[in-house]
């Protein structure tokens, strides 16, 4: 098995990207039926598709807008009769003629391309989302290239925070993993006058049902600082200070 390089690679899907099939940026189904070498061998090589894409220096929206629409539709169809299910992401990047991005660009989300074209999103579990989507679905957040937070994907997200934090391991972990620069570290103040806050405005000890939907800080970023939720509630409020929790 011949060895490449790093460059070798890249310049490989360079190669791929500018035939016609390709359409500026190779799926891996194209990258596989037209390169010298696999697509597992350059996700081996650069730890994910998009990474590899990325650093060979191919712009993730270049030449998606001329592909007709109805060719992408047609494409989600085929795709659908021949493994017998609606697709995810993964399966249009490993099997079908067009990158997963691509209907992303063009319809706003997989999800939205898939009600588009079937009428419906299948309820699948987060384990059959891919990374690519959780990633993509995060960058979609962001607004003028701010970091998004776990309030805004509660509030405008297609995936569940939780879901995030299950691959990735943290919110934080996921927001890097979509690029974004680290923010800086919450102070325990800031956090424990939040819960002051919504202690004032809601009245009562705050629940993590009020800081999900009204705090701007993300009850997980609680539990990376405290042991429990008590113990952040008890660092926020005295004995004499807090009345009931807020139910």
């Amino acid at each position: 098995m011949p060895s490449y390089s790093d460059e070798e690679i890249l310049d490989e899907i360079r190669r791929v990207a500018n035939l016609p099939a390709a359409s500026g940026r190779p799926s891996k189904r194209v990258f596989d039926e037209h390169a010298d070498l696999s697509s597992s061998t350059v996700e081996r090589r650069f730890d994910s598709w998009n990474a590899a894409i990325e650093q060979a220096g191919l712009d993730p929206n270049t030449e998606t807008d001329k592909i007709p629409r109805a060719d992408l539709v047609a494409e989600l169809r085929r795709l659908r009769d021949e493994l017998d299910q609606i697709p995810t992401a993964d399966q249009m990047d490993e099997h079908g003629a067009y990158a997963y991005i691509t209907y992303y660009e063009r319809f706003g989300s997989w999800a939205d391309a898939l009600e588009e074209v079937f009428g419906e999103v299948p309820d699948r579990e987060w384990k059959h989302i891919s990374d690519d989507e959780l990633i993509a679905d995060l960058q979609q957040l962001a607004d003028d290239g701010e970091r998004p937070t776990a309030r805004d994907m509660q509030e405008r997200g297609t995936h569940a925070v939780e879901t995030y934090i299950d691959r990735f391991g943290s919110w934080g972990d996921a927001l890097a993993a979509a690029g974004f620069d680290p923010s800086q570290r919450v102070t325990t103040e800031a956090l424990l006058a939040e819960l002051r806050r919504l202690h004032d405005e809601y009245g009562g000890r705050p629940t993590m049902t009020v800081v999900r939907e009204h705090g701007t800080y993300s009850s997980q970023t609680y539990y990376n600082r405290f042991a429990s939720w008590d113990d952040a509630l008890d660092a926020a409020f005295d004995e004499d200070g807090a009345g009931e929790t807020n139910d």
